[in-house]
């Protein structure tokens, strides 16, 4: 019995969750015929109370897919695509910016208007608002349209009309000014709207013969609207500049400048005759005038009979004359043209004899000698090729001094205009000139100068520039090298030293080559070798300085050296003493031999220097000579001599000696070297270049020396 009651109660189950199932069924297929959707195309504006939601679809319960609270989109103007109804009322799916976002209940649109086109157009059009017109962000479609300004504030205006779009409550354009969109407009607002098919710019030249009837306009014309300016007859007989052409609903219009300055719009019937320009570009050229009897000089590149004369060509034949501009009409090719710098007109580019480029043409002011070639010709203008006038060969006036006044350059080359005796010649090339030599002297000074060239220096068979002149080698070929210099001269371009090596020229070379900031002076060292010497005649033969042999070793004097102090020191020669060094490898003998020379000075009452001569190592090693030669020097310094310094041969200064040590010990140090050539290749204060020297006043030869110090 509990077992059909059991049967029972689920058989009662199961029917109830049948039918459940059956209502549910039945009821979906009655809302989903319910939500089938129109397709629309609206603009509406959202006003949503806190209440109304916008869904995945239109409602239908709770179950609907919730998207976002419907204020959330309040005041924004949205496009409708879909309206559908359901059991729950009218709902509205909207777009912003082309994106779908969802479903919201009609009632929460303020409004709702229709867009039935929204087209691109061109099209000029004049403002004529009344005082209730306003600017809108969009078509208008009710007061929740965005206000932008009252169409009053742009009356009178031309405005470009960009779009055209039509609502349930009107048309309304949508225009710009100078490229900047402004709003939308209703249409009855515009006093004209008119097509202007093109506004292209142009290069013409016109000449206006117009009607009383012909008026002169702001713009294009497109009614009676357009912005008059004045009576085109105002203007009749001129030659006006034609820069823009136009065409609208109401003709063909030109805007023309005058001078400059831009006048207006008119119609092109109202010109009499209008020449293609086909450039009119600015040129930077020389030319000579060579015109005809009937070429003429305009204000303008030529038109025709409208176009203002100024003058005969002729009048200028023979001038050579700036060229400005250059400009093409269908009559031929015009050069507009200035003397002085004043602009004197256009003429036939056919009148001139020559034309070309010059790239400047400038005021110099400098002197030069002449050096012409057979082929060197005077010209009355810079040589600009076949034309330019001739003067004469300027192989006449070869080896003369003249005056330059201008320099210019054109394609063919350099060119100097100049002078002789204050009249103006002509015109020659660069390369015809020579500097001048402004001055020239013999160089009395028989003390050599040592060059110091630059790689940008070189030796020239004459000063540098001077007519004639060859390159004979660089400057550098003779550094270090001391040379007699034999004469002095002076150019445009600076002063130059003819010099001589061992007797021999070999040219001339830039004073600033030589190292004449270096002091030098002549001088000798002498010995017994020499024997007695006439030391007055030895300072007439232009020696400064002697250095006398006092001492060798620890025990022999020079028997002439008391004698040689004291003449050479009576007729005003520096003199100063050496001893022979001979203990280069024991420091108690280099103190000796100190000792030793300095009684010597002191004896003889030497104002000079001390030099100890090194010229044996007795088998030492470089850093014991070094240290006996310190020895000496320091017990000089014991002794009282304060003027000190060492004397040897390039190479054994090089191999046996360390000099920097020694300068470092005993500064003020004098270093004599004796290296015999053109080349002194180390750092010394005084140079013995020669053994073989001759002297007047000395028999035989002689040590000759250099001295590059002022301490002598």
């Amino acid at each position: 019995m509990l077992y059909i009651k059991c049967i029972k109660f689920t058989m009662i189950v199961s029917f109830t969750f049948l039918l459940i199932a059956a209502l549910t069924f039945l009821l979906s297929q009655h809302a989903l015929a319910a939500v089938s959707g129109t397709s629309v195309n609206e603009i509406g504006q959202i006003s949503a109370s806190n209440s109304d939601g916008v869904w995945g679809g239109p409602f239908l319960g709770l179950s609907t897919p919730y998207v976002a609270p419907a204020t959330k989109y309040n005041g924004q103007q949205v496009q409708i695509v879909q309206e559908a109804q359901t059991s729950y009322g009218t709902y509205e799916q909207f777009a912003i910016n082309g994106q779908t976002v969802g479903w919201l209940d009609k009632r929460a649109f303020s409004t709702i208007g229709q867009v039935n086109y929204n087209n691109s157009v061109n099209e000029v059009g004049q403002i004529s608002a009344a005082s209730s017109d306003g600017i809108w962000g969009a078509p208008f479609l009710g007061l929740s349209t965005p206000y932008v300004a009252p169409a009053a504030k742009y009356n009178g205006e031309q405005v470009q009309i960009v779009r055209e779009a039509q609502t349930n409550i009107g048309t309304y354009e949508q225009f710009a000014i100078n490229g900047q969109t402004v709003g939308w407009l209703d249409k009855r607002a515009f006093s004209t709207i008119g097509q202007i098919n093109y506004n292209n710019p142009v290069n013409e030249v016109g000449q206006i013969s117009a009607a009383s009837s012909d008026g002169i306009w702001s713009d294009p014309f497109l009614g009676l609207s357009t912005p008059y300016v004045a009576s085109a007859t105002k203007y009749n007989g001129q030659q006006v500049q034609i820069v823009r052409e136009a065409q609208t609903n109401c003709g063909t219009y030109e805007q023309f400048a005058i001078n400059g300055q831009t006048v207006g719009w008119l119609d092109k019937r109202a010109f009499s005759s209008i020449g293609q320009t086909y450039y009119n570009n600015a040129v930077n050229e020389s030319g000579v005038v060579g015109a005809t009897s009937s070429d003429g000089i305009w204000t303008d590149p030529y038109v025709g009979g409208g176009t203002s004369y100024v003058a005969p060509g002729s009048k200028y034949n023979g001038q050579l004359v700036q060229i400005v501009r250059e400009a093409r009409t269908v009559y031929g090719t015009y050069e507009q043209f200035t003397i002085d710098g004043q602009t004197t007109g256009w003429l036939d580019k056919r009148a001139f004899s020559v034309i070309g480029q010059i790239n400047y043409n400038n005021s110099v002011n400098d002197i030069s000698t002449i050096n012409a070639a057979s082929s060197d010709g005077i010209w009355g203008q810079p040589y600009l090729g076949e034309g330019t006038s001739y003067v004469a060969p300027g192989s006449r006036y070869n080896g003369q001094n003249v005056q330059i006044i201008r320099e210019a350059q054109t394609p063919n080359g350099t060119y100097e205009q100049f002078t002789l005796n204050g009249q103006t010649i002509g015109w020659l090339d660069k390369r015809a000139f020579g500097d001048a030599i402004l001055s020239q002297n013999a160089f009395n000074n028989t003390v050599p100068e040592q060059i110091n060239a630059l790689p940008s220096d070189g030796v020239w068979t004459k000063p540098y520039s001077v007519a004639g002149v060859q390159y004979v080698t660089s400057g550098t070929t003779y550094n270090g090298q001391f040379v007699n210099i034999l004469n002095e001269a002076q150019t445009q371009h600076g002063t130059y030293y003819q010099f001589a090596i061992n007797g021999q020229t070999i040219g001339w070379l830039d004073k600033a080559a030589f190292r004449t900031n270096t002091v030098v002076k002549s001088g000798i060292d002498v010995s017994s070798w020499q024997g007695s010497i006439d030391f007055s005649t030895v300072k007439q033969a232009g020696i400064s300085f002697v250095i006398a042999k006092a001492t060798q070793g620890s025990t022999y004097v020079n028997n002439y050296f008391l004698n040689d102090i004291n003449a050479a020191f009576s007729v005003g020669l520096v003199t100063n003493a050496y001893h022979y060094f001979t203990s280069p490898d024991s420091i108690p003998g280099a103190v000796s031999e100190a000792d030793f020379f300095a009684s010597q000075i002191k004896q003889a009452n030497v104002d000079g220097y001390a030099f100890v001569d090194v010229e044996v190592t007795n088998g030492a090693s470089r850093d014991t000579i070094t240290s006996s030669v310190s020895a000496f020097l320091n017990q000089l310094k014991q002794d009282g001599i304060s003027k000190l310094g060492v004397y040897a041969s390039y190479d054994f200064f090089k191999n046996n000696l360390n000099l920097a040590q020694l300068q470092n010990t005993f500064p003020g140090l004098l270093i004599w070297t004796a290296e015999y050539g053109p080349n002194l290749d180390m750092n010394a204060d005084i140079w013995q270049f020669s053994s073989t020297g001759q002297v007047n006043g000395i028999q035989g030869n002689v040590d000759m020396n250099y001295s590059f110090t002022n301490r002598f």
